[in-house]
């Protein structure tokens, strides 16, 4: 099995910061470094500002450019943001867990400072890299394109530095380098060796100057490989990883046994680096066969359900947020038919809406039987028949849920559909309010749950990282 990483995938990346300590809230927190040089907890507004400082401003006076000029300016609406009520639950669950996983571990404290040292020369249980307590994890599901893997990667970057270099705390010399979070995604075969270089890929990519990846490659067993990359991370007090494209795990249940789904329950039992699962429907449904794992899904803020908007007051303000990125001539004001319409075409799903409403104003910019350029009834419908002729086929032929159910699917797993319930009924329903949805709710029992017992860490090779990270422990 190839066990290299992925050399076109972009690595997320955050801030390299020195340590500002300010106090913590919690007082089991307090002269906790690790803790005070992570942001506090923020009202929605910070948030808000936080999040949208990086969305592109539009200026009414775009519309006077020429047409070409004008089409550029459409790109804008990818990188819109319009802050939601639901993004603040993502927001509270990444910072929560990310503050909550230091809660036992303080590098002013001799017995952890201790256990980094065992941890570099190898000689530590992988058990004890971390406080016996089991912190668990948080779990993100939602369709495709609606735009749960954008808010957590908006979240990390613009909400907490990833690297804090810690130097001097109340006159007590440190020398760590604490990473605060890791984003990855699931490798396409769902196996556990290829999840654990891709941790220690990104690790090394933020941390700069060591050689994590050669040294978790070098081991000759996946199970010391796990051991390895646990060190690893410990060495650098990694407080979070957003494991995403979860639903890969269903690739790995085939090929491997299940050995992913128990690698992530292990994982869970026996570090303090808290995890953060992000996927679509079909994940929802394949943990729901491990209860050990999903149990230990219900993080700081629960379990979260990121589905397409409904035709509520959620939708209209999320099309007044992208509405004003409006390049035509004369703006045309939104009127509840064109809400109806756009939403009936995009089923809800925000990436859709948008890329149908910029294609309507390419459409018409320009064109000399649309002088005034105005957005008319029926636009969007005839821009998805032209100009989304696949997604269009799939609207018309399908449910909606079997639409989605084809859209979540990885690529080594697409099937076609029949187009039609199981009475042969037809399967499209445009007059629906709520845009249907295929999974049983997060929590819900299993039809055949694992038996299996939380399993303990196995002792380690011995593997002296010393020479990897000269001063960190």
């Amino acid at each position: 099995m190839n066990s290299l990483p992925n050399p076109f995938e972009k690595i997320l990346r955050g801030a390299r910061v020195q340590a500002d300590y300010r106090p913590a809230l919690l007082p089991r927190h307090q002269g906790n470094p690790f803790i005070e040089a992570l942001p506090q907890p923020r009202n929605e507004q910070e948030v808000r500002v936080l999040l949208s400082k990086d969305s592109p401003r539009y200026e009414p006076s775009d519309r006077n450019r020429p047409p070409e000029h004008r089409r550029e300016f459409m790109a804008e609406l990818d990188e819109c943001f319009v802050p939601e009520p639901r993004q603040m639950l993502v927001e509270r669950a990444i910072m929560s867990g990310m503050r909550n996983s230091y809660t036992h571990r303080n590098p002013t404290d001799l017995d952890y400072m201790t256990r980094q040292s065992e941890a570099a020369t190898g000689m530590s249980q992988f058990n004890n890299l971390c406080n016996e307590q089991a912190h668990g994890a948080s779990i993100i599901i939602g369709d495709a394109g609606t735009g749960k893997s954008s808010i957590v990667k908006k979240i990390l970057v613009n909400c907490a530095p990833q690297v804090i270099e810690h130097r001097i705390y109340k006159k007590d010399t440190l020398g760590i380098t604490q990473v605060a979070w890791l984003y990855v995604s699931c490798p396409h075969d769902g196996s556990v060796k290829g999840l654990c270089v891709r941790i220690a890929h990104v690790l090394d990519a933020v941390v700069g100057g060591t050689r994590y990846l050669q040294h978790v490659q070098s081991q000759r067993t996946e199970q010391a490989m796990e051991i390895c990359l646990g060190q690893c991370l410990a060495l650098h007090a990694v407080g979070l990883i957003v494991v995403d494209e979860i639903q890969n795990i269903c690739v790995g249940r085939q090929k491997n046994n299940c050995r992913l789904a128990r690698f992530l329950v292990v994982f869970i039992n026996s570090m303090s680096t808290r995890l953060m699962l992000v996927g679509t429907p079909e994940a929802q449904t394949e943990l729901a066969r491990d209860l050990p794992l999903l149990r230990r899904t219900a993080g700081e803020s629960g379990q979260i359900r990121w589905a397409a908007h409904a035709y509520d007051e959620h939708w209209e303000r999320f099309l007044k947020g992208i509405w004003t990125f409006q390049y035509t001539k004369i703006p045309t004001a939104l009127s509840s038919q064109l809400s109806r319409e756009l939403w009936e075409l995009s089923a809800g799903i925000p990436d859709i809406a948008k890329r149908l409403y910029a294609l309507a104003q390419m459409e018409i910019i320009g064109d000399p039987i649309h002088p005034d350029e105005s957005l008319l009834p029926g636009i969007f419908a005839r821009v998805r028949r032209t100009r989304l002729p696949f997604i269009d086929q799939l609207f018309l032929t399908r449910e909606q849920s079997e639409f989605r159910q084809l859209w979540d699917k990885p690529a080594t797993q697409a099937q076609a559909f029949n187009g039609t319930k199981g009475d042969g009924s037809s399967s499209v329903n445009p007059t629906s309010t709520v845009p249907p949805t295929i999974d049983p709710s997060l929590g819900a029992a299993a039809s055949a749950p694992s038996a299996a017992t939380p399993q303990k860490w196995p002792a380690p090779e011995r593997f002296d990282l010393s020479s990897l990270v000269p001063g960190q422990v």
